[in-house]
């Protein structure tokens, strides 16, 4: 059991099937506490995301001895200035940005290019000053549009109709 390692690996909910062959979430964190202990693990240190540190944080105040370092592609994680993981992705995605525009003037065309981002826009917004600058009106409306298709709670694919 690895906190963060991956969705279902939260050992504050972890699913099992009890005597009636129903799934319910159990407690498993005092049985991982036990494990670290009797391996005598006298603390851990975690490169994880911001679930993982949520999950961490709740182990640490039962007792686990812990360091974590944040990690994010997004550097969406609370309290920290920069994190493991952007200034690769915001390096890549520059250089990415520049070829697409690249492309884009000598074809003599207009693109538009989504940057990898769940919730926060930090490498999007970071990712676009290399770029030919945008007016304040149209970033204005990108960032609109794409709040809206948020709040709808779907993402819009190519071809979805808006009406």
């Amino acid at each position: 059991m690895h906190p963060g390692h991956r969705g279902q690996s939260d050992p504050f909910h972890v699913r099992t099937v009890n005597a009636e062959n129903s799934v319910e979430e159990v407690d498993r964190s005092d049985e991982l506490l036990g494990i670290i202990k009797k391996e005598k693990i006298d603390a851990v240190i975690s490169v994880v995301g911001s679930r993982a540190l949520s999950i961490l944080w709740k182990l640490s105040r039962k007792g686990l001895k812990t360091v974590c370092v944040p990690k994010s592609v997004e550097n969406d994680v609370a309290a920290t200035v920069l994190s493991f993981g952007f200034n690769s992705a915001l390096s890549f995605v520059a250089e990415m940005l520049e070829r697409c525009r690249q492309a884009a003037q000598s074809a003599r065309r207009i693109g538009v290019v989504e940057v990898l981002g769940e919730r926060s826009g930090w490498l999007a917004l970071q990712a676009e000053w290399p770029c030919a600058p945008m007016p304040s009106s149209y970033r204005r409306f990108l960032m609109t549009s794409a709040r809206s298709r948020r709040s709808c709670g779907r993402r819009q694919r190519p071809g979805d109709r808006s009406d």
